[in-house]
């Protein structure tokens, strides 16, 4: 089957899963979930092949020179009950603190599948406008796990280059997915390509200190850069918040949102991803190259960089989805290869479509991080990360 282009990227329920979209590292993806290298000169000026695994994909207007970006987001006329979640959501990613214990009733995609009527619209905006137009995927991948030619949706990191069953990926000695001592490997043995930034220190994804969060504290390199003993990236799923005694904690980027489920706060990790998109080309926190990012919410959509809306999907398992693409920041220069930047699938503005074929839970959950959590302060709980 041929490729899947950095175009569709959707927010998924239990029913189906994709692995496309766009993250700091994610590859264009076959549909059978390999990803393959591409020389530079046959891609450029945009990438209609597959990107290098050591790609970082920067909001739209990305160009190097560091500073101030800003993006206006409206909901279009007809959908304007959504204008409160969004306006939450926007100013959860502009104030980017994270917390731990985010997550009320959230699942893994190991917790068995289930259908999904009514979906919280806080929850799932947050999710997507981590897709765009801020440049984030899902820190999950799907898998052949029983070598059948069916790819699942797991919370095993994702990686790009991974070898067919048997045994391609699989859990450690703790039996956990998605934590430190995974196993993932390619052909001859070999060890693919992480695309998840993780903290040389510790490889922790929840960890909330002052850490400097650029190239020299963080890394996707497996084989140099892991700490002692650890064997893969591990990422912010819930039940690995669990093994590590936090509440339950859960990344808004993971790909599964199920019914009940409410996550209205920021975890450390996808924090991290975007704070190291942000140190620019020289990937150096501190310098003149580094950038911001401001989302406005504006009322009018005829000018806006976002809009906002309703509609239906020929998959039913999808709830919502923004369809975007990539092209290189920097086209006439090979060597910045990695930096590319989210732009619209078509001309105009990036697009959001919410379901209209399900039910929206509009409400505000605000206050049940009542112990410091969504202001980073974990001083009240006694399990806290480095």
């Amino acid at each position: 089957m041929g490729k899947i282009a950095l175009a569709l990227i959707v927010f998924l329920t239990s029913v189906s899963y994709a692995n496309a979209g766009v993250f700091l590292g994610t590859a264009f993806c076959s549909t059978m979930g390999d990803c393959e290298p591409f020389p530079v000169d046959d891609c450029m000026p945009n990438p209609p092949c597959p990107v290098r695994p050591f790609a970082i994909t920067h909001p739209p207007g990305f160009d190097g020179s560091g500073g101030a970006l800003s993006y206006d987001i409206c909901v279009l006329k007809g959908s304007g009950r959504f204008i409160g979640p969004l306006q939450r959501a926007m100013a959860t990613w502009n104030a980017l603190i994270p917390t731990i214990g985010n997550c009320i009733g959230c699942k893994l995609w190991e917790d068995g599948s289930e259908g999904l009527t009514i979906a919280h619209a806080e929850t799932t905006l947050l999710h997507e406008l981590g897709h765009c137009p801020l440049g984030l995927d899902h820190p999950d991948r799907n898998w052949d796990a029983a070598g059948d030619g069916v790819w699942e949706p797991t919370s095993f990191t994702r990686s790009w280059d991974v070898a067919n069953p048997p045994n391609g990926i699989r859990a450690g000695p703790d039996f956990l997915r998605g934590t430190l001592d995974d196993i993932q490997q390619r052909g001859g043995g070999a060890i693919p390509e992480s695309v998840h930034w993780f903290r040389r220190m510790d490889n922790n994804p929840f960890a909330i200190d002052g850490t400097v969060i650029d190239s020299q504290t963080f890394s996707r390199s497996v084989l140099t850069n892991l700490p002692a003993g650890h064997s893969w990236a591990a990422n912010a799923n819930k039940r690995v918040s669990q093994a590590l005694g936090l509440p339950d904690t859960q990344s808004v980027m993971y790909s599964r949102q199920v019914e009940g489920e409410i996550k209205v706060a920021l975890t450390a990790d996808e924090v991290n991803m975007l704070e190291m998109a942000r140190t620019g080309v020289d990937q150096t926190a501190g310098t003149s190259d580094d950038y911001t990012v401001e989302l406005r919410y504006v009322e009018s959509c005829d000018q806006a960089d976002v809009i906002i809306a309703l509609g239906s999907f020929m998959d039913m398992g999808t709830i919502a989805a923004c369809r975007a693409t990539v092209e290189y920041a920097f086209p006439q220069a090979p060597m910045l290869a990695r930096h590319l930047r989210v732009i619209p699938e078509l001309p105009g503005p990036l697009i959001i479509t919410l379901s209209q074929d399900i039910l929206w839970d509009r409400t505000t959950i605000r206050g049940f991080f009542d112990d410091g959590f969504e202001s980073g302060d974990v001083s009240a709980w006694s399990s806290v990360t480095p």
